[in-house]
Protein backbone atom coordinates (compact mmCIF):
# COMPACT_ATOMS: atom_id res chain seq x y z
CA UNK A 1 0.00 0.00 0.00
CA UNK A 2 1.40 3.38 -0.99
CA UNK A 3 2.37 5.56 1.95
CA UNK A 4 1.51 9.24 1.66
CA UNK A 5 2.52 12.14 3.85
CA UNK A 6 1.85 15.87 3.89
CA UNK A 7 4.60 18.42 4.44
CA UNK A 8 2.42 21.07 6.04
CA UNK A 9 4.92 23.91 5.93
CA UNK A 10 5.41 23.45 2.19
CA UNK A 11 1.91 22.20 1.30
CA UNK A 12 3.49 19.33 -0.62
CA UNK A 13 2.44 15.71 -0.50
CA UNK A 14 4.93 12.86 -0.59
CA UNK A 15 4.10 9.32 -1.68
CA UNK A 16 6.35 6.28 -1.37
CA UNK A 17 5.88 2.97 -3.13
CA UNK A 18 7.89 0.00 -4.25
CA UNK A 19 7.99 -2.25 -7.28
CA UNK A 20 9.41 -5.76 -7.53
CA UNK A 21 10.45 -7.65 -10.65
CA UNK A 22 11.46 -4.56 -12.60
CA UNK A 23 13.17 -5.01 -15.98
CA UNK A 24 14.73 -1.63 -16.74
CA UNK A 25 16.78 -2.36 -19.87
CA UNK A 26 17.19 1.22 -21.08
CA UNK A 27 17.19 3.66 -18.14
CA UNK A 28 16.38 6.69 -20.31
CA UNK A 29 13.41 4.92 -21.89
CA UNK A 30 12.09 3.86 -18.47
CA UNK A 31 12.43 7.42 -17.17
CA UNK A 32 10.63 8.78 -20.24
CA UNK A 33 7.69 6.46 -19.54
CA UNK A 34 7.52 7.65 -15.94
CA UNK A 35 7.85 11.30 -16.99
CA UNK A 36 4.85 10.91 -19.28
CA UNK A 37 2.86 9.33 -16.44
CA UNK A 38 3.88 12.00 -13.93
CA UNK A 39 2.13 14.88 -15.65
CA UNK A 40 4.68 17.30 -14.25
CA UNK A 41 4.76 16.00 -10.68
CA UNK A 42 8.25 15.55 -9.28
CA UNK A 43 9.38 11.94 -8.88
CA UNK A 44 12.52 9.97 -8.21
CA UNK A 45 13.31 6.29 -8.67
CA UNK A 46 15.79 4.55 -6.38
CA UNK A 47 17.42 1.16 -6.23
CA UNK A 48 15.26 -0.28 -3.45
CA UNK A 49 18.20 -2.41 -2.36
CA UNK A 50 19.83 0.80 -1.12
CA UNK A 51 16.81 2.14 0.77
CA UNK A 52 16.73 1.90 4.56
CA UNK A 53 12.95 2.01 4.87
CA UNK A 54 10.24 4.58 4.23
CA UNK A 55 11.62 7.01 6.82
CA UNK A 56 14.85 7.13 4.83
CA UNK A 57 13.13 8.39 1.68
CA UNK A 58 10.60 10.55 3.51
CA UNK A 59 13.34 12.48 5.30
CA UNK A 60 15.34 12.77 2.08
CA UNK A 61 12.28 14.42 0.51
CA UNK A 62 11.76 16.73 3.51
CA UNK A 63 15.41 17.80 3.48
CA UNK A 64 15.30 18.32 -0.28
CA UNK A 65 12.21 20.54 -0.08
CA UNK A 66 13.80 22.61 2.70
CA UNK A 67 17.08 22.94 0.77
CA UNK A 68 15.29 24.10 -2.38
CA UNK A 69 13.13 26.59 -0.46
CA UNK A 70 16.04 27.77 1.67
CA UNK A 71 18.42 28.30 -1.24
CA UNK A 72 21.01 25.78 -0.06
CA UNK A 73 20.33 23.09 -2.66
CA UNK A 74 23.02 21.79 -4.98
CA UNK A 75 20.53 21.03 -7.74
CA UNK A 76 17.65 23.03 -9.10
CA UNK A 77 15.07 20.28 -8.66
CA UNK A 78 13.54 18.55 -5.67
CA UNK A 79 13.81 15.15 -7.35
CA UNK A 80 17.60 15.36 -7.79
CA UNK A 81 18.01 16.94 -4.37
CA UNK A 82 16.05 14.03 -2.87
CA UNK A 83 18.55 11.64 -4.43
CA UNK A 84 21.42 13.60 -2.88
CA UNK A 85 19.90 13.47 0.59
CA UNK A 86 18.89 9.81 0.31
CA UNK A 87 22.38 8.81 -0.84
CA UNK A 88 24.12 11.09 1.71
CA UNK A 89 26.23 12.39 -1.18
CA UNK A 90 26.90 15.94 -2.30
CA UNK A 91 27.88 14.98 -5.85
CA UNK A 92 25.02 14.20 -8.20
CA UNK A 93 26.89 11.59 -10.25
CA UNK A 94 27.94 9.68 -7.09
CA UNK A 95 24.40 9.80 -5.76
CA UNK A 96 22.90 8.32 -8.91
CA UNK A 97 25.64 5.70 -9.15
CA UNK A 98 24.97 4.65 -5.56
CA UNK A 99 21.17 4.63 -5.50
CA UNK A 100 19.82 5.41 -8.94
CA UNK A 101 18.05 3.32 -11.52
CA UNK A 102 20.21 1.00 -13.63
CA UNK A 103 19.63 -2.05 -15.82
CA UNK A 104 20.74 -4.25 -12.89
CA UNK A 105 18.05 -2.94 -10.53
CA UNK A 106 15.18 -5.38 -10.04
CA UNK A 107 13.43 -3.67 -7.13
CA UNK A 108 12.60 0.02 -7.29
CA UNK A 109 11.61 2.57 -4.67
CA UNK A 110 9.37 5.35 -5.96
CA UNK A 111 9.11 8.84 -4.50
CA UNK A 112 6.49 11.27 -5.78
CA UNK A 113 6.07 14.88 -4.67
CA UNK A 114 3.00 16.88 -5.64
CA UNK A 115 0.67 19.58 -4.37
CA UNK A 116 -2.35 17.39 -5.16
CA UNK A 117 -2.91 14.84 -2.37
CA UNK A 118 -5.07 12.44 -4.39
CA UNK A 119 -2.72 12.57 -7.37
CA UNK A 120 0.42 11.87 -5.32
CA UNK A 121 -0.55 8.42 -4.06
CA UNK A 122 -2.29 7.42 -7.27
CA UNK A 123 0.74 8.35 -9.33
CA UNK A 124 3.16 6.43 -7.08
CA UNK A 125 0.98 3.30 -7.40
CA UNK A 126 0.67 3.73 -11.17
CA UNK A 127 4.44 4.09 -11.58
CA UNK A 128 5.00 0.97 -9.47
CA UNK A 129 2.54 -1.05 -11.53
CA UNK A 130 4.02 0.21 -14.78
CA UNK A 131 7.56 -0.75 -13.75
CA UNK A 132 6.78 -4.13 -12.21
CA UNK A 133 4.60 -5.56 -9.45
CA UNK A 134 3.74 -3.10 -6.72
CA UNK A 135 5.32 -4.36 -3.51
CA UNK A 136 6.15 -1.80 -0.85
CA UNK A 137 8.01 -4.46 1.15
CA UNK A 138 11.06 -3.81 -1.08
CA UNK A 139 11.54 -0.60 0.92
CA UNK A 140 12.03 -2.45 4.21
CA UNK A 141 15.42 -3.21 5.74
CA UNK A 142 15.90 -6.96 5.51
CA UNK A 143 18.72 -9.15 6.76
CA UNK A 144 20.08 -9.20 3.19
CA UNK A 145 20.10 -5.38 3.01
CA UNK A 146 21.30 -4.71 6.52
CA UNK A 147 25.01 -5.51 6.12
CA UNK A 148 25.23 -3.86 2.69
CA UNK A 149 23.59 -0.67 3.96
CA UNK A 150 25.92 -0.57 6.97
CA UNK A 151 28.90 -0.75 4.64
CA UNK A 152 27.66 1.67 1.98
CA UNK A 153 26.55 4.31 4.47
CA UNK A 154 29.57 3.70 6.73
CA UNK A 155 27.57 2.86 9.84
CA UNK A 156 29.56 0.97 12.44
CA UNK A 157 28.46 -1.43 15.14
CA UNK A 158 29.43 1.08 17.83
CA UNK A 159 27.09 3.71 16.40
CA UNK A 160 24.30 1.14 16.15
CA UNK A 161 24.87 0.09 19.77
CA UNK A 162 24.77 3.73 20.85
CA UNK A 163 21.37 4.20 19.22
CA UNK A 164 20.19 0.88 20.65
CA UNK A 165 16.86 -0.82 20.14
CA UNK A 166 15.96 -2.68 16.99
CA UNK A 167 19.11 -2.80 14.84
CA UNK A 168 17.18 -2.20 11.59
CA UNK A 169 15.46 0.88 13.05
CA UNK A 170 18.79 2.07 14.46
CA UNK A 171 20.37 1.74 11.03
CA UNK A 172 17.53 3.69 9.42
CA UNK A 173 17.87 6.42 12.05
CA UNK A 174 21.61 6.74 11.44
CA UNK A 175 21.20 6.86 7.65
CA UNK A 176 18.51 9.54 8.04
CA UNK A 177 20.84 11.50 10.33
CA UNK A 178 23.72 11.26 7.82
CA UNK A 179 21.42 12.64 5.15
CA UNK A 180 20.23 15.46 7.38
CA UNK A 181 23.82 16.43 8.13
CA UNK A 182 24.75 16.58 4.44
CA UNK A 183 24.67 20.42 4.27
CA UNK A 184 27.31 20.59 7.01
CA UNK A 185 29.75 18.67 4.79
CA UNK A 186 29.31 21.03 1.84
Amino acid sequence: MVKTYRLTEADIHVALAGARGVEVGDVDAALDVVRRLSGGSAFQLFDAGMVAGCRHLFHAAVNAVHAIRGGSAISNSVDVESMLYASCQDQISKAFTLMGLSPQVKNVAILVLSEDPSETGRLAAEIAERLGVQDDDVLDVTPEKYERLKEVFDVGDEALATVGGDPYEALTSLVVEKGALLPLRR
